[in-house]
């Protein structure tokens, strides 16, 4: 499964923008679109615990991932291929596990979110990729490719709930500019 998108988030200054930030459940819980629930039970530095419905009644991902912040000049240069410029900031989400010994559906899950401070915002290019164990029930494997509307849907609605809970949480940079 891949999914990219790039939105702005109007008013938000780079600096608001950390892995601390980003690992919080605060930040999960006001910012995921759709169906999804969060362990709140996880102690580990930057790391969060989610269950994301894919299938009502069907087919749950339990994903933990832990968030990271690439700080590398020579790496954050190789992410000029992704979009054409340097970004200012990028995040990678990887997915770990409670128990490493422990075999599930999801074999891999990387998530890199790259930032570039623009007019009176931040530009933001996501891409996730997941890889699933043969574990997927036929029913899902077989209609999941059906679902990219609904992927850009929740997209749309993360993107919207990501851009109010920031200007809440730190204000808005564009206030007493005029235009």
């Amino acid at each position: 499964i891949l999914a990219k998108a790039m939105y702005v988030l109007p008013g938000v200054r780079l600096a608001s923008v950390t892995k601390e930030l980003l690992a919080s459940l605060d930040y999960q819980k006001n910012c995921q679109a759709g169906d999804t629930k969060f362990d709140d039970s996880v102690k580990t530095p930057y790391t969060f615990r989610q269950t994301k419905v894919i299938i009502k009644f069907l087919f749950s991902l339990v994903i933990q991932m832990k968030v990271s912040e690439v700080t590398d000049p020579a790496i954050l240069e190789t992410f000029k291929d992704f979009d054409g410029i340097v970004p200012a900031r990028a995040l990678l989400l990887e997915r770990t596990r409670r128990n490493i010994q422990k075999v599930d559906s999801t074999a891999k899950c990387k998530s890199v979110l790259l930032y570039y401070p623009i007019n009176d915002g931040v530009l933001v290019s996501h891409a996730t990729v997941v890889v699933l164990n043969t574990a997927m029930p036929t029913i899902v494997s077989k209609i999941l490719h059906t679902f990219g509307s609904q992927g850009a849907k929740e997209n749309a609605d993360a993107v919207q709930k990501t851009r109010r809970f920031m200007i809440h949480k730190f204000g808005d940079s564009r206030q007493g500019l005029s235009y």
